[in-house]
């Protein structure tokens, strides 16, 4: 039996009466949810949770990013970094920028 407002599984420990909440429908994804007779998926919800896995995946390349550049703008600041440090700074800098841009918006159908 699975609980319609939870989702979850119930086992039933004594005869009688199965609650109306209940059903031996399975939901088939957590973003099921029940309409009275079957499970249907709220798509929005699962919509939703895409872009916040999308946006969550965009700040941590913004981190990976930051973290790199520190370093290379702290020899840079203080006039000791290499050509070739100078070189990956501005690369970084491009590559965060760029990232930074992505809008992080589901068109699905």
């Amino acid at each position: 039996m699975f609980d319609t407002k939870s989702r979850q599984s119930v086992t039933l420990e004594k005869l009688g009466k199965v609650p109306e909440y209940l059903t031996s429908l399975a939901p088939t994804s957590q973003f099921d949810v029940w309409d009275g007779e079957k499970w249907i998926k709220d798509t929005e919800a699962g919509k939703l949770a895409e872009r916040q896995k999308l946006e969550g995946i965009k700040q941590q390349k913004l981190y990976d990013a930051t973290r790199e550049i520190a370093p290379l703008q702290d020899a840079v600041d203080l006039d000791i970094a290499t050509e070739e440090e100078r070189k990956r700074l501005i690369t970084w800098k491009k590559y965060r920028v760029l990232v930074n841009r992505i809008k992080t918006v589901l068109i699905l159908t």
